[in-house]
């Protein structure tokens, strides 16, 4: 019996959705659920966190900044993650982790930010005789360029109380101590003229430092005094753009001043752009952080604007993900900078015609979805400017998905038997390259809006690859 592409489809749709449904007498050790009830969505729904991850991390850099310093849920740094698919989210090369001398443990209170605005960091650790409060934020004073700064601030739950800060830095880095005898440590890497970090008590120029090796290095601060209406205050300043320590130590003492420039930046800093959008309550909240978020994940690479998902596993140009990120940027307001994230997508055209990102060749359906993402990006402009101009690209990039189907349909492959794209990287949590149907639904829906943009315009592609691809698969 043959069977034509649509009937294929149809039965293996039925035959998974009739798998995924549990049936009483089939295997009684299965619980039996009645079908799901679909309710409308309500007014009143609010945004919680019940599903929020186990474990948490922040980013306190600037829009664009290629300084994507990571906080993680205690307070600690984290730089020179291993960006790997394989690698988990605390796989960095150097964590930095504040702390107090003694033999208790940190308990972890709260971390927050202090809007969704103004991502400074705000970390509460309680001890038996003390808590301590980290704020880590990023700064670009003048004359001094990018550096991460955190304030540590001791306070005593009762009477007077001598507290001695220690900062365990792990790093496969040999590192030393400038001076053991200074007040002020200033720690770097053997191999590096720059400093990795400065840091001193503020108002206090007595003591002497200290660092171990041991699971990486431990620094010691002078020891200091806090009680419950007076706290011990330490700042720790880390350069990002190879410093001298001479740079950052001047205002060492200026901690204050450093947070009010940061949150001066901050509150100067607006979410939209050409666009107004008005929200109240939590929901206002969330959009003002997620846009928050695109600009911080955002980054300029060989002098083009790219979209990036996020600062670690994700810091990349993703085209399936970059589809929906401009689509957010143009609603947002970011028009010009939504412009030049398009442009970014279609540089990484291949001479066969191709789009390859950061999924890698076996990635067809990326060469589909940046044709989808240009036709959606004119219409939301309502410019068709861009469409004319990469109008050669698109044609391109078309022959090239039809040599692949051509290509499939002449070998031994499943996909190739019925007339789709050949075996793919799935992606979604699916590896390896196979036969699937991901890259020949996303090839559909590219070719379908190219067709739908020639007769939506007055312009006409020259070739007729969008509508004999469509056709054809």
């Amino acid at each position: 019996m043959t069977l034509d592409r649509r009937q294929f489809v149809t039965a293996l749709i039925a035959s998974g959705a009739a798998a995924a449904v549990p049936t009483p007498g089939i295997d009684q050790k299965l619980p039996y659920f009645s079908p799901p009830t679909f309710l409308t969505n309500t007014p009143n729904t609010k945004v919680d966190f019940r599903y929020a991850p186990r474990n948490q991390q922040s980013t306190i850099c600037f829009p664009d900044d290629p300084r994507k310093t990571i906080v993680g849920q205690a307070g600690d740094l984290r730089y020179g993650f291993a960006k790997s698919l394989s690698a988990g989210m605390e796989n960095f090369g150097t964590v930095i982790e504040f702390s107090l001398a003694g033999f208790q443990d940190d308990k972890i209170l709260r971390q927050w930010i202090e809007s969704p605005a103004v991502p400074i960091v705000h970390t509460l650790i309680d001890r038996p005789a003390a808590t301590f409060e980290m704020i880590a934020f990023a700064t670009r004073h003048a004359g001094e360029g990018r550096v991460d700064n955190v304030l540590l601030s001791i306070k005593s739950k009762g009477g007077r109380v001598a507290v001695v800060p220690k900062i365990h830095i792990r790093t496969c880095e040999p590192l030393e101590l400038e001076s053991y005898t200074l007040p002020t440590a200033t720690v770097r890497a053997q191999s590096s003229k720059s400093s990795l970090l400065v840091a001193a008590q503020i108002n206090n120029n007595l003591g002497s430092c200290m660092l171990w090796e041991e699971e990486g290095f431990t620094l010691y601060l002078p020891h200091g005094e806090a009680s419950e209406e007076v706290s011990a205050r330490y700042l720790f300043r880390l350069p990002q753009e190879n410093q001298s320590a001479e740079t950052l130590t001047e205002h060492l003492h200026d901690a204050e001043m450093l947070l009010a420039e940061a949150r001066e930046f901050w509150r100067n800093w607006k979410p939209f752009g050409t666009t107004s959008w008005s929200f109240p309550g939590r929901h206002g909240e969330f959009l003002t952080a997620c846009a928050r978020n695109i600009q911080q994940a955002r980054e300029v690479k060989n002098d083009r604007l790219v979209f990036q998902v996020g600062p670690t596993q994700y810091r990349g140009l993703w085209i399936v993900d970059g589809n929906f990120l401009l689509e957010a940027a143009r609603y947002l307001g970011y028009d010009q900078a939504a412009d030049e994230g398009l442009r970014s997508e279609w540089s990484k055209q291949a001479q066969s015609g191709q789009i390859i990102a950061e999924s890698g060749g076996e990635h067809w359906k990326d060469t589909a979805i940046a044709m989808f993402t240009l036709v959606r990006q004119c219409e939301l402009k309502q410019d068709w400017t861009f469409f004319r101009d990469l109008e050669p690209n698109v044609v391109h990039a078309l022959d090239f998905l039809i040599s692949l189907r051509d290509q499939a349909r002449s070998g031994p492959s499943i996909n190739g038997r019925y007339g789709l794209l050949a075996p793919g990287f799935a992606d979604g949590g699916i590896g390896g390259v196979r036969s699937e149907f991901t890259n020949t639904v996303w090839t559909l829906g590219g070719s379908s809006r190219g067709c739908e943009c020639r007769r939506s315009t007055e312009d006409v592609i020259a070739s007729e690859s969008p509508r004999i691809l469509s056709r054809a698969l």
